[in-house]
């Protein structure tokens, strides 16, 4: 059995380091890098020099083509990426819906018509959505009726998430992902890939920026962080943790994280037990519990996005709806203590 493991951010990496380890250990599996997230090359030479993987693959974003020929691919299964031939894996595992992923879906489904199509949680989005892409259906049935070798045209076969309880899927099919324990092969594993960083986080809100305005919220995290500033008490120093996407100067004189490592790897590597998260709407408020079996305060702040921003979208209001419900659930199966300010006034109380 051979496998094929597609990633594109740093979490995919992550996960799927510690679902090859969990449940294929010994399988012969290559993994593939799309490089449009920072740092995919420095992270490619670190894997192929730990040989965790039979192969590592850098699979160069530029070579995606315009619109119209990305469209014609999906069509054709042409793969502008490189020109070896494609392994007839037995089984691909992919974290959501990325172009390359289905171009390389379906030119595994060419050599071998038997390859098992597998999902690997990619954050909180996993169990907001009944469905994991993103593709509009209309599009979906016009790439099936031309490509019988189509990506969407496959059933998921097991899908590895670390709650299996909040997910609304046929119980055979679910897997849970095991926490990642400190000082353990896999964790250590992390910090040879990723490289190590201790931070000065001791006593401090951690703020972690998100682009809301960008993806359409309406909303300035800029000015969230500013508000956050004013109301904390004097005796805390608050840093920002700034989104892969976004600026360092957006911030100004305010003080940024000097960390350029996925936080899950700084959660493996320091403790945050003096530490207070705040988040608007990140999956990192579940990542210290969920993912290391950490308990982290942590302040998500999806309620208070409801009920002081009234100008949001009513399709951006459901998925916050759903974030706050999802949060809700979360804590009472894992005994969390997420908190949900609904308000200014709320946080303000809380923080005090």
């Amino acid at each position: 059995m051979r496998l094929a493991f597609v990633a594109w951010t740093p979490l995919h990496i992550i996960n799927i380091l510690n679902v090859y380890r969990n449940y294929y250990p010994g399988a012969e599996a290559d993994l593939f890098i799309y490089s449009e997230f920072e740092s995919a090359e420095k992270y490619y030479s670190s894997l192929k020099n730990l040989s965790v993987f039979s192969e590592v693959f850098l699979v160069d974003h530029k070579k995606i083509g315009t619109a119209i020929t990305r469209k014609i691919n999906l069509l054709t299964n042409k793969n502008r990426f490189f020109m070896e031939k494609i392994h007839p894996y037995d089984e691909i595992f992919i974290q959501g819906e990325n172009y390359f992923s289905k171009i390389l879906f379906s030119n595994i489904k060419k050599e071998n018509t038997k390859v098992k199509l597998n999902y690997i949680e990619d954050g909180i989005g996993t169990y907001l959505e009944r469905t994991l892409f993103s593709t509009s259906e209309r599009i979906q049935k016009i790439i099936n009726k031309w490509n019988q070798y189509s990506i969407f045209l496959q059933d998921i076969a097991n899908y590895y998430v670390y709650c299996p309880e909040l997910l609304i899927e046929e119980p055979n099919k679910v897997r849970k992902i095991p926490k990642i324990k400190e000082h353990s092969s896999l964790s250590n594993e992390l910090i040879e890939i990723f490289g190590i960083e201790e931070i000065d986080i001791e006593n401090k809100y951690l703020f972690f920026d998100q682009p809301l305005l960008y993806d359409g919220y309406g909303v300035n995290e800029s000015e969230i962080a500013e508000k956050i500033f004013e109301i904390l008490p004097k005796s805390k120093e608050m840093v920002i943790k700034i989104h892969p996407r976004g600026k360092l100067d957006r911030y100004g004189s305010n003080k940024v994280l000097n960390s350029s490592l996925p936080f899950e790897i700084l959660l493996a590597e320091n403790s945050f037990n003096s530490s207070v998260l705040i988040s608007p709407i990140s999956t990192i408020s579940f990542s210290p519990s969920m993912m290391f079996d950490k308990r982290v305060e942590s302040i998500l702040l999806v309620e208070l996005l409801l009920n002081e921003y009234p100008d949001i979208s009513e399709s951006k209001r459901t998925i916050l709806e759903k974030i706050s419900l999802f949060c809700i659930k979360y804590n009472e199966i894992s005994g969390s203590k997420i908190l949900l300010p609904s308000s200014w006034d709320e946080l303000r109380k809380l923080v005090n």
